[in-house]
């Protein structure tokens, strides 16, 4: 990966993109309030040829929203869990689509290994997590494996948009 932009700026670059591109992205990732006046100013070019990259960034899809971060560790009553899975081969399909529909997970990967999957789940407190736990064990048949762990820190990244 190249980074494009100075060292207070998300470091992104996207192959297929050319630079400005790359450099609009980066911009609005750090700030998504920036005007298009503002990064005109930052990366050299007008107000309206940025306004016309990023409206064919969105009809590209590669811009699909702006949103609000949120860190859920310091929002009182949230508590963030890893979850692990495992499932027997005939079971995987089944069991995802169920996570899929579960409100608490927020984010749900399909990771290397056999039938195994990971999950960001979010709960309103222990409890609500223990009960999602027993829930699932009781009503999965072909988990094989299911362990979750509360996250304490957030080092790098964000959990939720």
């Amino acid at each position: 990966m190249r980074r494009l932009l100075t060292e207070g700026m998300n470091a992104v670059y996207l192959k297929n993109l050319d630079e400005k591109d790359n450099q609009i992205i980066a911009l609005l990732l750090e700030n998504a309030r920036l005007t298009y006046s503002e990064i005109g100013e930052q990366i050299g070019l007008s107000r309206v040829a940025v306004k016309n990259r990023v409206k064919l960034l969105e009809e590209q899809g590669i811009i699909n929203g702006y949103h609000a971060q949120i860190d859920p560790l310091v929002v009182p009553g949230m508590f963030i869990y890893m979850v692990f899975i495992e499932t027997e081969p005939g079971a995987y399909s089944e069991i995802a689509e169920h996570c899929k529909a579960e409100p608490m997970i927020r984010t749900l990967f399909a990771t290397e290994g056999i039938n195994r999957m990971q999950a960001i789940c979010v709960a309103e407190s222990t409890v609500q997590m223990r009960q999602l736990m027993r829930a699932m064990r009781d009503n999965m048949p072909g988990l094989t494996h299911l362990s979750y762990y509360s996250v304490s820190e957030i080092m790098k990244g964000k959990l939720l948009p």
